[in-house]
């Protein structure tokens, strides 16, 4: 390069433009920090659903494709979207919860948004968290219907991305909740690494859209307030019902006890493992994490167990040694329904018992 390159392009700073210039480099850096603001911090990242919700922080975990037919697959989506705004029915939240139970065919023309195995995703705007919601299940065809009736519904105004996931045990064998719902999570996992996972019975219907279903940093007990108790903990250590953690929270806790065989137990255990785990336990007011209990009888073989406070005692000593961590089933079926995904299980009852025989007798 020449001199008389050099002083062409100095001289277009020279000092009688000097003013100029710092006028374009100021205008020039203004409009490259505008546009990183943009870029890396959406205008709608955070979601403020009412003046009494405390500020939530929202995942952004990686986009894959939800289980379903290929007429009907979700598309890949571009996260750079904003961030969605759930869409409450009402400016307080509460709904009308419906008690009838529909045909499956019904239901299915009610809800043409859910794609094949009951998933969804919004296809506006990046949903706050991927949630699989799991239902351990046995022989309620109409309690079912009912709950399909009213979450999706439920779950679309959050602009969640969801799947639904049902999770049935053999007939033969006592009822096992909390291994259910470790068998769901392994299983749903291996169909999309879902970043939040709601453990919801299949009798309980929220009362309120404004009770998010999504994860935060510490574990939630979101049926903190049931009718059939009168919108009222039970007692402080309650964590059954309807609660939600992160996948990387259910990991370190080494999920559900698999000792539980019979009503009852296992979600006190739960509660000790998240404390175990150095977490708390978070509850919203009760004007919003209020649920409607389906009415329905005690099964046969979900008798009370008889050893659920023996096992108790020994929570600090099992919890690393029950769940995950020493899972055993057979996955004997997986149907891919329009509003739903089931999956058929043997928990190998028999085998699973002899574990706990130090503990419980007979």
């Amino acid at each position: 390069m020449d001199d008389s390159q050099v002083y062409s392009k100095e001289a277009r700073c020279g000092f009688t433009s000097w003013p100029h210039c710092l006028q374009v480099t100021f205008a020039s850096l203004l409009v490259l920090c505008i546009f990183c603001i943009y870029v890396l911090y959406p205008s709608n990242s955070l979601l403020n659903l009412q003046d009494d919700f405390k500020q939530i922080t929202l995942s952004s975990p990686s986009l894959s494709l939800s289980l379903s037919s290929s007429s009907s697959s979700l598309s890949p989506m571009i996260r750079s979207k904003e961030v969605c705004r759930p869409t409450p029915l009402r400016y307080d939240g509460k709904l009308n919860v419906e008690f009838s139970s529909p045909e499956f065919s019904q239901l299915e023309a009610l809800y043409p948004e859910v794609n094949n195995g009951g998933s969804f995703y919004p296809q506006d705007c990046t949903p706050p968290d991927d949630v699989a919601v799991i239902i351990p299940y046995r022989d309620r065809d109409l309690h079912l219907r009912t709950f399909l009736l009213n979450i999706h519904s439920f779950l679309m105004r959050q602009k969640l991305h969801y799947q639904i996931f049902v999770v049935e045990q053999v007939a033969n064998q006592t009822f096992n909740r909390g291994k259910l719902m470790n068998v769901g999570y392994v299983e749903a996992q291996r169909l999309f690494n879902w970043s939040c996972l709601v453990f919801h019975d299949v009798d309980l219907l929220p009362e309120n859209d404004l009770n998010p279903y999504w994860c935060v940093d510490t574990p939630r007990h979101l049926s903190a307030a049931v009718d059939k108790f009168q919108y009222k903990l039970p007692y402080q250590t309650i964590f059954g019902g309807v609660s939600a953690l992160t996948a990387a929270q259910f990991e370190m806790i080494n999920g559900f006890s698999n000792n539980f065989w019979g009503w009852g137990g296992e979600d006190d255990d739960m509660y000790s493992r998240v404390l175990l785990g150095r977490f708390s336990v978070h509850r919203h007011p009760g004007k919003y994490a209020r649920y409607k209990m389906i009415k329905h009888q005690q099964e046969s073989m979900n008798n009370a167990n008889a050893c659920r406070f023996n096992l108790l005692k020994f929570t600090n000593m099992l919890w690393r040694r029950s769940g995950l961590s020493n899972l055993n089933y057979r996955l004997l079926n997986i149907s891919v329904n329009r509003l739903y995904t089931k999956m058929t299980v043997d928990l190998y009852e028999e085998q699973s018992r002899k574990e706990i025989r130090g503990f419980c007798a007979g």
